[in-house]
């Protein structure tokens, strides 16, 4: 009767959770079980499928690598059928060879320590591969459970086909996947298998413990078959710990039960030791016992079963059948997450919580809240390192139902290119797929996340939304700048932390420079405005490494990365029609390898609740009435154009027709066509040989462009904006000109625009544009709270932002506002602002400081500011893309996106045409999703066959460029305005890879150094404080700098002529186009120099 009351107890006891728990924790743990359970398991003992799905699901698992895979397709058949007792069926079949398995899904139990140990076997993989007989241990671990039947076949296999490394790493990975202790069992194995030395290699603290343990003062002998002896175990202490933990169990089952009736108590085969591990004799099963397992946790006691939380004692019986012998753990009392459920624990399922489970190192922690309520809250204490940037709490991510829509391909570990509204929230699906991806990995691999984003601004905001919304690990923001000032670079961190934000150009660079040998250094990289991954845009330079991976057929690709990209607009390039354009998106998704796009379909409702859409409006306006300055300047630039084709020094040039065709300029000035031919006339110069030409014709083109840009501000913005422009370019010009007969003449047209009488009649005279901009501007605002109001006025150039800036602060109306510029950061010279002032600017604006921005293009992507709710494109329009982008700046209710346009300028159509141009983008991916659900493998090869392309040219073109630069030899820099020799290529070292600088000790001979009295700070590594200029013509050629306290010249690469060894002549406008190398300056370079200086550090 008492063993009866005992059974129905233990039977009580083990009962299973409702099948809505195991379905729910099914769901949550389901890329870890797919990867996990082989899928003959489950088709051999489960039958649950129809012939046709047995039939695929068994194919796919046949096919190499596709195993995870066809796991996966079965349990997802399993949710799908939702047939009653399924779930407890599965239960049952992995209890019997996945019992880890079996314990996630009955308590969402996953050892604290789970991944320090995965990780620890394989630090030592090598050893363990170099050391280690498997046949010495593959009996003990298949009779203690480590491994399966199937498993111990293949390996035993393999073993007798050779080599034995393959049978090594094939038990090395079926280790960790079935029970709990499997680590603890290994370690045993090995020692007592004569493999002592490899288990002190992996964990010696560990087999000291376990040696320390095996010598009883009394206590029972375990028998041990094979090459070990007798061992007796010190059970002193751990037998009457356990006998109490199990009196306790057994007495909450059933309080009335006599334990003194209990039949036989050692048949259960109670273990003696905390591990849990029972040690049974083998019967039928290969030779191999173990002995009893060390304690490192002291047992705690147990509370009463409960239907909606389960805590018990760690109890281990062996269970018999006819086939088998097995060990049935029923719970592991004190580390596992306890969760309690509501009677209605459906309201979990189909939530963002589904996938939101981590295995960690330091465990998972339960959070019980009222039953009312119920929410899982996974706690993480972290530990990482000495980082600022942790929070020390675990934040779940919940997504709306469109966003899960958007994060599902992804979240199945697909590449994929994620294409939604500006302002729905595609940072967060972002940061979700982040949080899945990470815990997926976890425990089978090391996870690293990559988010590359183009500008620092961008670095900074979703660097802030990881440190917001994944407080668990570690994020660090890496920039250029950054790495500059802290002394620090990429390869620093990538083992510290587990998200890396950075600017894309970082990682290019430690990608060229070798800092990380690969791009399978990461699991995951997150592409922010995928839509620039064209041509020889960073992010495409980026993924061609990740391409020379996947074509090269190598074992490598198996850890190329996941790829997904973000964008509001794919685009549509130049395509005129639905087919061009769905070409134009194929070759976007081959460049970041993706398989899918993914667009909210199903839940277009929701989406457009949370997505605000600003009303559009295009204003046209008329010319100015009085265009006497803009008449003037037109004159002038006519003259110029005309001194220059009727010069007699070009009948020097080897082939003056073709010359005087480059010299025609366009009848349009103070347009973007001008500034284009003024830039080519440039190039063209510099293929000139004969010095007087091109000393006549380059200030007359730098007058010219001058001129070109005075129309622009004019046009745009007041007069006295244009000419306080044009006196300061005039005066930059006088301070190098030598003024010869040409410049005199040059100089002399000037003088007409800056007479006091002309400029006083001109500079008060309206412009009809900026009345209108003024009226736009206090429409946008009318009736808005000014706190909860920001505007954004998007215009074509950073001179043009800086005078826009200066008229509304100007306006008595509107100064209010306090406006401000915010322009782009890579140009050299004081037009630019720093990394810093931009961030400082994106603050102020978001505190509403700053209630209106004037921004150039840099502003246009990703800078979330939720309270904008004003727009204009003032006259400048682009493409669909920029459309797009900057309409997604209004983020508030009821915002307003404008373009205001002059009459007769095209802006008006082009912006209708760019709306066109956005209907068809969006039915070319309509179009192209459904040809990749009809017919994926057709796209794929498209795909495919367009990164083959792809690859091909660019090996020819590093080709091309490699003999180029070998057959070239030297080359000489000369002075672009009067040809004189100044340095030769070798002499140009770079300064943290971002400055170059001359190291030539006569270089003074041919350039003149001026000190400005002041500094300005770039940032820490240098700091400029003086100017260069060509001794012969006064071309300005860059600056001095100081850097670790000695002077250097840094040079423009624009300001020279560049001369291969066949007298070859080009020009190019920055260095990383330039046709040779530049080295980091060196040690040995400053050394040379102090020598040759002496104690006098300037130059």
């Amino acid at each position: 009767m008492a063993a009866d009351s005992l059974s129905s107890n233990v039977s009580e006891a083990m009962s299973l959770p409702d099948e809505t728990t195991i379905k729910f924790y099914l769901q949550a743990f389901l890329p870890m079980i797919s990867e996990t359970v082989d899928c003959n398991i489950l088709l051999m003992r489960l039958n649950v499928l129809n012939s046709a799905e047995r039939k695929e699901i068994f194919n796919l698992n046949k096919s190499g690598g596709k195993q995870a895979e066809a796991t996966r397709r079965f349990l997802e058949k399993i949710l799908e059928n939702d047939e009653p007792g399924i779930y407890r069926e599965l239960h049952d079949v992995l209890q019997e060879d996945y019992q880890r398995i079996a314990n996630v899904l009955r308590f969402g139990h996953i050892p604290k320590d789970q991944r320090s140990k995965e990780r620890t076997l394989q630090l030592f993989m090598k050893e363990i591969v170099n050391r280690l007989n498997p046949r010495d241990v593959l009996p003990s671990l298949f009779s203690e459970g480590v491994i399966i039947k199937s498993e111990y076949e293949q390996i035993k296999a393999e073993i007798d086909k050779g080599p034995t490394s393959t049978a090594v790493m094939s038990l090395v990975f079926s280790i960790p996947c079935h029970i709990e202790k499997w680590y603890e069992v290994f370690l045993i194995c090995l020692y007592e298998n004569d493999s002592e030395d490899l288990a002190e290699i992996i964990d010696k603290d560990f087999i000291e413990d376990y040696k320390n343990k095996k010598v009883s003062k009394q206590g029972k002998y375990v028998k041990k078959k094979g090459k070990c002896k007798d061992l007796q175990l010190n059970v002193d202490q751990m037998e009457t710990e356990e006998s109490e933990n199990v009196v306790s169990y057994f007495q909450e089952a059933d309080s009335s039960g006599d334990l003194g009736a209990i039949p036989n108590f050692e048949e259960y085969s109670i273990s003696s030791d905390t591990y849990g591990l029972s040690m049974p004799t083998a019967r039928g099963e290969p030779d191999g016992q173990l002995a009893g397992l060390p304690s490192h946790e002291s047992p705690s006691s147990s509370t009463a079963a409960q239907s909606s939380s389960v805590t018990m004692e760690t109890v281990t019986m062996e269970c018999h059948s006819e086939n088998t012998e097995r060990k049935l753990l029923l719970h592991e009392g004190s580390e596992e997450m306890q969760v309690s459920f509501t009677p209605d624990a459906n309201q979990y399922l189909q939530g963002p919580l589904q996938n939101n489970h981590r295995q960690e190192k330091n465990g998972l922690k339960d959070k019980v809240e009222d039953a009312s309520d119920t929410e899982l809250n996974l706690e993480i204490d972290e530990n990482e390192d000495e980082s600022e940037d942790t929070e020390m709490e675990d934040q779940v991510i919940k997504l709306r139902e469109y966003q899960k829509e958007l994060a599902r391909p992804a979240l199945e570990g697909k590449n994929v290119i994620i294409v939604a509204p500006t302002g729905s929230g595609k940072t967060m699906v972002a940061l979700r797929i982040i949080q899945e991806h990470i815990t997926r990995k976890r425990g089978r691999e090391i996870p690293k996340v990559i988010f590359l984003v183009n500008q620092v601004a961008l670095a900074n905001q979703q660097g802030d939304a990881c440190k917001k919304h994944l407080t668990t690990y570690n994020t660090q923001v890496i920039s250029g700048e950054v790495q500059r000032n802290m002394k620090v670079s990429l390869k620093d961190f990538i083992d510290k932390r587990n998200i890396l934000v950075v600017t894309a150009q970082v990682l290019l660079d430690a990608l060229v420079y070798k800092e990380i040998e690969s791009i399978t250094r990461f699991s995951l990289m997150i592409f922010d405005e995928c839509h620039h991954c064209h041509a020889k845009h960073t992010f495409n330079q980026i993924m061609s490494y990740y391409m020379d991976v996947k074509l090269a057929n190598s074992t490598d690709r198996l850890s190329l990365p996941q790829i997904v990209g973000l964008t509001a607009s794919v685009g549509v390039g130049k395509s005129r029609n639905i087919a061009q354009a769905k070409t134009h998106i194929k070759k976007l998704m081959a460049n970041l390898d993706a398989e899918e796009i993914s667009t909210v379909c199903n839940n277009i409702g929701e989406l457009s609740e949370y997505v605000s859409v600003p009303t559009e409006e295009i204003m046209t306006v008329e010319k100015r009435e009085n265009d006497v300055f803009g008449q003037s300047i037109t004159e002038t630039m006519n003259k110029i154009e005309d001194i220059m084709e009727h010069c007699d020094a070009l009948q020097k040039v080897e082939n003056p027709e073709q010359y005087m065709a480059v010299l025609k300029a366009p009848a349009s000035k103070g347009s973007d066509q001008y500034t284009q031919w003024a830039s080519k006339l440039w190039k063209e110069t510099a293929k000139i040989r004969e010095p007087d030409v091109r000393r006549f014709i380059n200030p007359c083109r730098n007058h010219l462009q001058i001129y070109n840009e005075t129309l622009i501000i004019y046009n745009d913005a007041r007069t006295r904006d244009a000419i306080d422009y044009m006196k300061q370019e005039i005066s930059v010009w006088k301070q190098s000109a030598i003024m010869d007969k040409n410049e005199q003449c040059l100089q002399a047209l000037y003088e007409r625009l800056e007479k006091p009488e002309f400029v006083e009649r001109v500079q008060n005279l309206p412009n009809p544009k900026l009345q209108a901009l003024g009226k736009m501007i206090i429409k946008g605002f009318k009736g808005k709270e000014p706190a909860d109001s920001r505007g954004i006025i998007f215009v074509k150039t950073r001179n043009l932002a800086k005078a826009i800036t200066a008229w509304l602060k100007d306006t008595p109306d509107l100064k209010s506002l306090n406006p401000i510029e915010f322009v782009g950061s890579n140009t050299s010279g004081g037009k630019a602002m720093t990394k810093a002032e931009q961030v400082d600017a994106l603050k102020y604006f978001r505190d509403g400081k700053h209630k209106l921005i004037v921004a150039t293009s840099v502003a246009e992507e990703g800078l979330d500011i939720s309270q904008c709710n004003l727009v204009i494109r003032y006259d400048h329009v682009t493409n669909e893309i920029a459309m797009v982008q900057s309409r997604g700046r209004g983020r508030a209710q009821d915002s307003q996106y404008m373009v205001l346009a002059e009459e007769g300028k095209g802006t008006a159509e082009k912006e209708e045409l760019n709306m066109i141009r956005e209907i068809m983008m969006r039915k070319a991916i309509i179009q192209l999703q459904q040809d990749i659900a009809s017919n994926p493998g057709k796209v794929k090869e498209e795909l495919k066959q367009h990164q083959d392309d792809e690859q091909l040219t660019r090996r020819l073109e590093a080709k091309n460029r490699k003999g180029r630069l070998m057959r070239m030899g030297d080359f000489e820099l000369r002075c672009f305005k009067c040809d004189e020799y100044i340095c030769m290529s070798t002499d140009i070292k770079k300064v943290q890879n971002a400055h170059h600088v001359v190291v030539l000790d006569d270089f003074e001979d041919r350039v003149k150094i001026t000190k400005t009295g002041s500094r300005r700070v770039i940032d820490e590594t240098i700091q400029f404080v003086g100017r260069l200029n060509c001794k012969k013509c006064g071309n300005d050629m860059g600056t001095v700098g100081i850097h670790r306290n000695l002077e250097f010249p840094v040079i423009k690469i624009s300001s020279f002529i560049i001369v291969d060894t066949n007298s070859r002549q080009s020009t190019c406008t920055k260095w990383n186009k330039a046709p040779f190398e530049v080295l980091a300056l060196t040690n040995d370079d400053f050394k040379m120099l102090l020598d040759k200086r002496g104690e006098d550090p300037a130059l």
